[in-house]
């Protein structure tokens, strides 16, 4: 509804780039769409890359799979300019410097394409531009490198052949590195990795930075962009939040006399913090701020509206981290006269004479426009089904038994139905999506004795009684290789529940767990015999005899009792959302931008590699997120920000503090031509020396009202139009008042 008002008023259009442009667009630059791994797979992973990427900070939901596939032997390396909570708990954790992340990736190539150890098949069959690519790596030897990057040539050798070799290997990439000058293009190295080894064919392989293009919502009938033909006869202008200090102050014909804010504290999460207070204070600008609480931006505002909380509105939930849809009900009445976002541009439009139907549409007609898009991905999911069952995967693949239809297939549906999770502890309520701790049981235990033998693969238990099992498969195999009387295989495969270890499940061996049969009790579906079969729950453990004769499958719960869903690999035989069909390590869309077709390494202005080491600014700073809040939400709220004890320091490395004569706990100004701020120094041993942190937090608590964003600048990213948060150079000296 705002979009809709907003292109009918005619109003400027913000390009809200601030976020995760860079990383996006450098993602599609290779793959075309922002799609990837699913978490539930990198259980199955055995080598994890975290790249710029504090997974147990701030993905929470991804962290159990990880541990997951570390009690199954599975690495997890970090690579990140700070140490992180996950850096902390890394088997490897490789400290790099801001900024450089394109270079590591292409050392990583130039091993791994020199040493042959890519996936010849995969590359000439599913990717184009080799040939250039392998020229280019060419060029970035480890030695090289590392003086860019602060990672010893060995290390980044170790690093290429491990994550080469390992496999399946998988990479968590988030959107700290997109945030330098050179975002895009680092974003678009290291999507490039899974694609020169093939491990988008694995389970648990591949890479993830966003899911967020799997949903394809129909977001043209949700903004009608067309209003703007009404109103204007073209397009509006653009205004791109990460200027808006210079938007503010400096733009003309004719210049910014309103500003509506929702959804966003710019006072706050704004670079060029100086610059945006400086535009927010202009007696000429008229400020409306839409919020939930009293923020940095409601002290400049001429009039605030009270907004509601989630619990007061109903939405639709899509998600950039996993391939679940869902609606967020309304719980409660607004409270007081707090109106939704769709109710206050609703009522703004009806106050100004807006006639277009649209306008009065209801939030359910807007949820049900929404889903009415085409994708396939979102077939057979409408509002009313997602009311009933509250959370739906997405269409990715179907079920096992699904896939294997109702004929001849059984065999295949057998040795495709069910990854298990090997987990610790008994399985409680898996259909409902809750999973304890305990061992998890499962068939599918590695490669068959007979390899043409995919039944037997199916359902043979390393335990010390098999003769029940291979009675069935016996039975199944004279009816002649299907698995036609399934009610008698279901009475046979009956599993003795014995109290002894469950030897070699899946891909090792499962200790101290308890072996859990099948067919025990009525099936939640009566009309699907091989579920019946295959998947029981009794006292609230899930018993399952089933195969995973490649790890192509895997267990998910839902309102609905599912058990078993196919893994989804969007580009194991390619199928990328390209111009070419193909991952383009060659972009022809790139050069016609007048960027680099293949991919190469700028070290950006502002660094110890550019510029910044001249300027009189020599340090490199990072304005991080704390861990405990959401951007900046949640800093107001106390208990919250009793969690993050790290507020109001500047983290420094013990060589650069001694050198400017710093000790920890001391009050030290960090400046450079921008602005500057007062802070208490933390030495210790989570940043690189030429390295500083210090986290975001509202203005209104740093002294003087200001917070980390005066030493941040307005600069753009290379692709996407992003913000370049971590290309801040500074110096910081004792504080003298």
């Amino acid at each position: 509804m705002d979009r809709r008002f907003f292109y009918r008023l005619g109003a400027s259009q913000l390009e809200r780039t601030i976020c995760s442009d860079a990383g996006e667009v450098g993602l599609q630059s290779v793959i075309g769409i922002k799609m990837g791994t699913e978490p539930e797979q990198f259980a199955h992973s055995r080598y994890i890359i975290a790249w710029g990427s504090n997974i147990h900070g701030n993905n929470v939901h991804l962290w159990p799979f990880i541990e997951e596939a570390r009690r199954k032997g599975a690495k997890l390396v970090v690579i990140d300019p700070y140490r992180t909570r996950t850096a902390k708990l890394a088997d490897w954790y490789l400290p790099i410097n801001p900024g450089t992340d394109a270079a590591l990736a292409l050392g990583m190539m130039h091993v791994i394409i020199g040493e042959n150890l890519f996936d010849g098949d995969y590359v000439s069959r599913y990717t184009v531009g080799f040939e250039e690519l392998k020229a280019r790596a060419e060029q970035y030897p480890p030695e090289r490198v590392a003086q860019w990057t602060g990672i010893s040539a060995e290390d980044i050798r170790k690093l290429a052949r491990e994550y080469a070799t390992v496999r399946p290997s998988v990479i968590r990439v988030n959107y700290g590195i997109q945030r330098s000058d050179g975002g895009g293009m680092a974003m678009r190295a290291v999507t490039m990795l899974p694609c020169l080894i093939g491990s988008w064919k694995e389970v648990g392989g591949g890479l993830q930075l966003s899911t967020s293009g799997a949903f394809g919502f129909n977001t043209d009938a949700l903004r009608m962009p067309e209003l703007m033909n009404k109103a204007l006869g073209r397009p509006a202008r653009m205004v791109n939040m990460v200027q808006l200090g210079t938007a503010l102050n400096t733009m003309t014909r004719p210049p910014i006399k309103a500003l509506f804010v929702y959804n966003s504290n710019p006072a706050a999460v704004c670079p060029n913090h100086n610059e945006v207070v400086r535009g927010l204070m202009r007696d000429d600008l008229f400020t409306v701020v839409h919020e939930q609480f009293f923020t940095d931006t409601t002290d400049y505002a001429d009039i605030v509206l009270p907004a509601t909380t989630f619990f007061e509105h109903k939405d639709l939930v899509g998600a950039y981290g996993h391939y679940f849809l869902q609606v967020s009900e309304q719980a409660i009445e607004p409270l007081g006269e707090c109106r939704s976002n769709v109710e206050v541009f609703r009522g703004l439009a009806e106050r100004m004479g807006f006639e277009e139907e649209c306008f009065r549409e209801s939030v359910d007609g807007m949820i049900e426009e929404a889903l009415d898009s085409g994708n396939p991905r979102l077939e057979g999911i409408t509002r009313e089904r997602l009311e009933r069952e509250h959370w739906v995967r997405l269409e990715l693949g179907g079920s096992a038994a699904k896939a294997a239809g109702e004929s001849g297939a059984e065999i295949a549906a057998l040795t495709r139905c069910a990854v298990q999770k090997q987990s610790a502890g008994p399985i409680s309520e898996l259909g409902q999506g809750s999973v304890s701790s305990g061992e998890m049981v499962g068939a599918g235990r590695g490669p068959s004795t007979s390899q043409n033998d995919p039944l037997r693969e199916s359902l043979c238990f390393a335990q010390d009684d098999n003769s029940e099992i291979l009675s069935a498969y016996g039975a199944a195999k004279a009816a002649g290789g299907g698995v036609s009387d399934i009610a008698a295989l279901k009475r046979r495969a009956t599993q003795k529940q014995s109290a002894g270890p469950v030897g070699e499940l899946g891909h090792g061996s499962v200790s101290g767990g308890e072996m859990v049969g099948a067919g025990r009790g009525p099936s939640t579906s009566q009309n699907d015999p091989l579920r019946e079969s295959l998947c029981f729950a009794q006292d609230d453990n899930l018993e399952i005899v089933a195969a995973a004769q490649d790890d192509n499958l895997e267990v998910v719960g839902g309102a609905g009792g599912k058990c078993e869903v196919a893994a989804f690999l969007p580009f194991a035989e390619g199928n990328f959302s390209t111009a070419s069909g193909k991952a383009e390590f060659y972009s022809e869309g790139l050069k016609a931008l007048g960027l680099d077709p293949v991919v190469a390494f700028t070290p950006p202005g502002e660094s110890r590699n550019g510029a910044g080491s001249k300027s009189g600014f020599p340090l490199e700073l990072l304005a991080r997120k704390p861990d405990n809040h959401l951007n900046s939400s949640f800093a107001n709220v106390p208990s919250v920000r009793a969690m993050e004890p790290g507020m109001g320091e500047l983290e420094m490395h013990p060589r650069d503090a001694e050198a400017r004569g710093v000790r920890n706990g001391d009050q030290v100004r960090a400046f450079n031509s921008r602005g500057e701020i007062v802070l208490r120094a933390r030495v210790n041993g989570s940043v690189a020396p030429g390295v500083v942190a210090a986290r975001l937090d509202w203005a209104r608590f740093g002294p003087g009202g200001r917070n980390i964003n005066v030493l941040t600048s307005e600069k753009l990213t290379d692709m996407g139009n992003a913000a370049t948060f971590y290309s801040v150079c500074v110096e910081v000296e004792p504080f003298r008042a």
